[in-house]
């Protein structure tokens, strides 16, 4: 969009969000390279853990998920604050950089909250498929099954 903005755009206002999408695009494309260089790694480590000692292995990734599980409100409320901050700061002004700035933070939480739901369905998912394996081995837990 940065680059479409750029190329085509000859208005103050799509000259000014040229920069805001373009860091948000570059912050998007760094978190997502990153996970698609370290997630193979990751999953190859998992594997020999589990080989090692599946039961400790299960019993860590349970302590692993709980504690990422619980940061998902927290990120949707950050998400919104600061999407909410976003479209204040966009109705108080009409210069083309303030407004430029408020709709790609704006972009950012929407991205954010896409790629959060998803990731904190899947997340549950986890923690439950988890939760069934160490009830098959006979290891009892004192928590219930996670509902989205």
């Amino acid at each position: 969009m940065s680059f479409s903005f750029w190329k085509f755009g000859d208005t103050p206002y799509a000259k000014a969000i040229v920069i805001p999408f373009l860091i948000v695009g570059l912050f998007c494309a760094s978190v997502g390279s990153t996970l698609l260089v370290t997630n193979p790694k990751r999953m190859l480590d998992y594997q020999e853990a589990y080989q090692k000692n599946s039961v400790e292995f299960l019993k860590s990734e349970q302590q692993r998920t709980t504690k990422f599980i619980s940061w998902y409100p927290r990120a949707l409320w950050a998400f919104v604050a600061i999407g909410a901050l976003a479209m204040i700061a966009y109705g108080m002004t009409t210069k083309p950089l303030p407004n430029a700035v408020s709709l790609a933070a704006l972009l950012l939480c929407f991205s954010g909250l896409m790629i959060d739901h998803f990731s904190k369905e899947r997340a549950f998912a986890y923690a439950n498929q988890i939760g069934s394996e160490l009830k098959k081995l006979g290891i009892v837990e004192t928590g219930q099954r996670l509902i989205l």
